[in-house]
């Protein structure tokens, strides 16, 4: 059965007042904030005990080469204190080491993979298990087998860039990705059901174009599940279909017959195809569920799919023609009641450094039926620096979510780590904060949801397309007089629905479009000298 699009929901574009620090709390630098190529993953795992492991990529100092890239980790015990033990943070031996994921074995002890350049040991795809008990900086390391055949120069047989899970039954599940320039590449699949001291050989599950791929599990059975972009064009890496693989004990793949694709974009005609990177998790009622993001007519769009329905939902687009201007999705879960929550990392066309590069906040959406809809989605981090200068910079990026979120009074809030980035360039550094937020700084996010905008702010409409009725929303600086028309495809005017003075501050209304045709209409906000237009799509 294919998927059918279903509950779409639309995204404002949001604005607010600068803040001068990050939000939530920093536990850890570096000078080097990209965190994974691809896929967002998992950085950050909650044990079953309330204490906290983050871990991240850390180049030491600048330039790069010759200063030396680690990962590093950093633990909150059960009564909510970073580092009590004064470990310095340092993981691996080799360096360059990087691109780390995590999760949660045994309970409460940090299970992190990431890759090394070769040395002498560890080498390549590396495994490391903090003691018992945590947080003092000592780990056993295992090397998982990570080489394949046949070798060439252009097909290494060397895989890097791993995800990790721990299931329920403590089985480690890695995903790995060979090395290549930029070539079609080889993704790969080992396990461990003894804390990492044998491994099952190596398996060849698909060719792709770059690492995208993630291991899950679920929390109520033995199911586990591989989430990965598959190319239709092996000369592109803009041109995917989203695709997984199922086991329903955790351990027995099939890897030759078992591809599920979601998508299936190329041969149906549309101009939607997928691209960045994936994130898949498992309900408390063992249902799959999967996220992505395509591209299609200059927007970017945020999509889910749920197992149990086989539909396809939208969580949010963004309408900045800026290219992949939505990325870096995690998905997370609430048990009681049933929520999921999706975070992503995105850029606003109005939000630039003074070299042209876009700063990042943090956006989350929340579900309660399933993905079949999704909230108006919340700008968490609400910073904005257009224009800044070198380290001056206000931008979010590279989350994380922990699969399990924290229940509050509007209904979740993930655990959550991210980059903290001032604005770094290859010639000149800066030092990135790596940063924790959870349920308990959400007295600090809604301090820092006060919209000061300095122009006039005009949302999307929601939702778009729609059917009859839509909710346009728009921010004033100051008191204005406001005048909104809607047009058609043609430019003629068919309808004002403002013409009066209004104050400072947030407005919507709705159109009722019930009289007119399908089509691509306009709507225009005059207010004193500003004007602003953006574009809907009434369906009938």
């Amino acid at each position: 059965m294919k998927p059918i699009i279903t509950g779409i929901v639309f995204l404002s574009l949001l604005t607010g007042a600068a803040f001068a620090q990050p939000l939530g709390e920093v536990v850890g630098t570096t000078y080097y904030p990209q965190q994974t190529l691809a896929s967002a993953g998992h950085r950050i795992a909650v044990c079953d005990d309330s204490s906290i492991h983050v871990c991240w990529t850390n180049l030491l100092g600048w330039p790069y080469p010759p200063a030396p890239r680690h990962i590093y980790i950093n633990w909150r015990n059960p009564e909510g204190v970073w580092n009590p033990n004064g470990f310095e943070g340092q993981v691996s031996s080799d360096s360059p080491s990087g691109y780390a994921k995590m999760d949660v074995i045994y309970g409460n002890r940090g299970a992190i993979v990431y890759h090394s350049a070769g040395g002498s040991y560890p080498t390549y795809v590396t495994v490391s298990v903090d003691y018992d008990p945590p947080g003092d900086g000592f780990f056993d390391h295992y090397n998982p087998p990570d080489e394949i055949f046949p070798q060439n120069p252009d097909s290494p047989g060397r895989c890097y860039w791993p995800d990790i899970n721990v299931d329920r039954n403590d089985n480690m599940h890695i995903v790995m990705t060979e090395l290549t320039d930029r070539r079609p590449c080889r993704l790969c699949y080992t396990n461990s059901t003894d804390g990492g001291s044998s491994w099952s050989e190596v398996a060849l599950i698909d060719t792709v174009m770059y690492p995208t791929a993630i291991v899950v599990s679920s929390p109520v059975s033995d199911r586990a599940a591989v989430c990965h972009l598959i190319p239709n064009d092996t000369m592109s890496q803009s041109n995917n279909e989203v695709c997984c693989y199922i086991a329903e004990d955790g351990l027995t793949w099939d890897w030759i017959y078992g591809r599920i694709q979601i998508t299936d974009y190329e041969n149906s005609g549309s101009d939607h195809r997928a691209v960045g990177g994936v994130e898949a998790i498992f309900d408390y009622d063992d249902n799959l569920h999967v996220a992505w993001t395509t591209i299609a007519d200059s927007i970017t769009w945020l999509w889910h799919y749920d197992e149990n329905s086989e539909t396809i939902s939208l969580i949010a687009n963004n309408p900045d023609t800026i290219g992949l201007s939505m990325n870096q999705v995690s998905l997370s879960r609430l048990e009681y009641p049933q929520i999921l929550i999706a975070l992503w990392c995105q850029y606003a066309e109005s939000d630039t450094n003074f070299m042209g590069g876009y700063n990042g906040d943090l956006f989350l959406s929340h579900s309660f039926n399933g993905g079949s809809t999704w909230s108006w989605p919340e700008n968490i981090t609400y910073t904005r620096s257009p224009g800044c200068t070198h380290c001056n910079c206000e931008s979010e990026i590279f989350p994380s979510a922990e699969e399990d979120a924290g229940l509050t009074p509007d209904g979740g809030f993930p655990y959550l780590t991210y980059i903290y980035d001032p604005f770094i360039d290859w010639d000149l550094s800066c030092t990135c904060s790596v940063m924790f937020l959870g349920p308990e700084h959400l007295t600090d996010i809604a301090d820092n949801r006060i919209v000061k905008p300095n122009r006039i702010l005009l949302a999307q409409n929601y939702p778009n397309p729609f059917n009859a009725l839509t909710t346009i929303k728009y921010t004033l600086p100051k008191d204005s007089d406001v005048i909104i028309n809607i047009y058609d495809l043609l430019g003629r005017k068919i309808e004002t629905l403002v013409s009066a003075l209004k104050q400072l501050g947030k407005h919507s209304l709705v159109w009722d479009a019930e009289e007119f045709s399908s089509g691509m209409y306009f709507y225009k906000i005059e207010a004193g000298k500003s004007v602003l237009t953006k574009k809907m799509l009434l369906l009938r």
